[in-house]
């Protein structure tokens, strides 16, 4: 099977067109367009999309020798825009990147069952948001770090609603 994946991505590789692209400026002042290539980086990395100037940039889909796969935007060979990761532990981000970190808003579901939908800064939870948990249980408030803190309000899985001041996670 594996052989078969190469010899399709090898033939792939070989038959690529060209596609326009995101563009930039060259020499002389004149444009040049992304070309859509498909790359195998050795050691189970590939990845498919456009490429300026040496580096991903435009839409493209990175597979990582984990099978975790991230497909979306790219600036500058980083994770850039919009876009989503699958890790190959579950989890899954839908939202903005910042070269290579999960910045702004976006939705985090992990494996246990978890969604957070809210605002990103270094990949993690940080400012206004809202986690349902897996039992059914939510917290709708600000967060630092990963964690409830500050104002929020949590409702239990039995309807009961808390308001108050949370530090670092904790209900004060």
């Amino acid at each position: 099977m594996k052989t078969i994946f190469s010899t399709i991505l090898a033939f792939i590789l070989i038959v690529s067109t060209y596609a326009q692209g995101p563009t930039a400026s060259g020499d002389a002042g004149t444009s040049v367009e992304a070309e859509w290539q498909i790359i195998n980086l050795g050691g189970g990395v590939s990845y498919e999309g456009y490429v300026l100037k040496g580096n991903f940039n435009g839409e493209g889909t990175m597979i990582y020798q984990d099978s975790s796969v991230y497909s979306g935007d790219w600036k500058d060979g980083m994770r850039d825009g919009k876009g989503t990761m699958s890790w190959r532990s579950g989890n899954v981000y839908q939202g903005k990147w910042k070269e290579d970190i999960q910045e702004g808003t976006g939705t985090m579901r992990w494996k246990n069952g978890d969604l957070y939908d809210g605002k990103f800064d270094n990949n993690k939870p940080n400012g206004r948001g809202t986690i349902i948990y897996a039992d059914g249980s939510k917290y709708t408030g600000l967060f630092a770090n990963g964690k409830p803190h500050g104002k929020g309000k949590q409702k239990s899985v039995d309807g009961i609603v808390t308001k108050g001041v949370w530090v670092n996670g904790i209900k004060q």
